[in-house]
């Protein structure tokens, strides 16, 4: 199996003819969503080396995942998110994520008859910066898994990189608008903001209190923001 290198290329040409593909791939409607209640909102994504399970998960999530962005950076139907699927792909070779990332965009195109391009659009955003001063990170251990959760009322970030802590920034309640990584800090760390959760609950203004423990500010500017825009995406059938 040849392997295409650049996920960018894969953007720019809407032909995936020549890209590789899951060996198999199952699609169905979300069993998650069916049943309703308690957790029929979230959307998952697991991996191995040779498969992609891809949970009660919307058309945007799966560009998400396949591409490498975050959902302001999907642009398209609102069925893009209001209809949930359960994927199941295999492959027999052995993959890694990039490349597991590259068979789901062969995916997509072929099933769901996705096309999509690149634009860069001016969009509110804050800016998470360092602040004067420092930060008080400390690098993550190289066994660590990147991970975050909610525990004791405080957000504990683990092996999160600059990019990773925004993105998760971006998705809590009372940040109206992205937030993009500008503090040129590289690599993956621990860190904790303290009764950050339990705070978001009583004032969501908190948020942007709690990144300054850590040495940080978001700070609202104008920016430019990369986006995948989706020009066709067709509903599958079930198989």
């Amino acid at each position: 199996m040849r392997w295409i290198r650049s996920a960018a290329w894969v953007v720019a040409s809407v032909s995936v003819a020549a890209q590789p593909t899951f060996d198999v791939a199952s699609i169905k409607p979300s069993a998650i969503a069916r049943a309703g209640g308690e957790g029929s909102g979230r959307e998952r994504a697991s991996w191995t080396p040779t498969s992609l399970t891809l949970q009660n998960a919307g058309l945007g999530f799966c560009i998400q995942w396949a591409y490498g962005v975050t959902f302001y950076q999907v642009s398209g139907p609102a069925w893009l998110n209001d209809v949930r699927y359960d994927i199941l792909a295999k492959t027999e070779n052995p993959a890694t994520i990039a490349q597991l990332r590259l068979l789901l965009q062969a995916l997509l195109a072929n099933r769901f008859q996705l096309t999509l391009h690149r634009e860069t659009k001016a969009m509110p955003v804050y800016e998470l910066v360092a602040r004067t001063g420092g930060t008080g990170l400390r690098s993550a251990k190289p066994d660590e898994t990147s991970d975050w959760r909610v525990s004791g009322g405080s957000f504990v970030f683990r092996h999160t990189s600059m990019p990773e802590f925004a993105e998760r920034l971006s998705e809590l309640a009372g940040v109206d608008r992205p937030v993009v990584d500008k503090t040129g800090i590289a690599g993956v760390f621990d860190f904790t903001l303290e009764s950050a959760a339990r705070k978001l609950l009583e004032d969501n203004a908190s948020i942007f209190a709690a990144v300054q423990q850590i040495g940080f500010e978001m700070v609202a500017r104008k920016g430019q923001v990369e986006v995948l825009v989706v020009d066709h995406a067709d509903k599958p059938s079930a198989n």
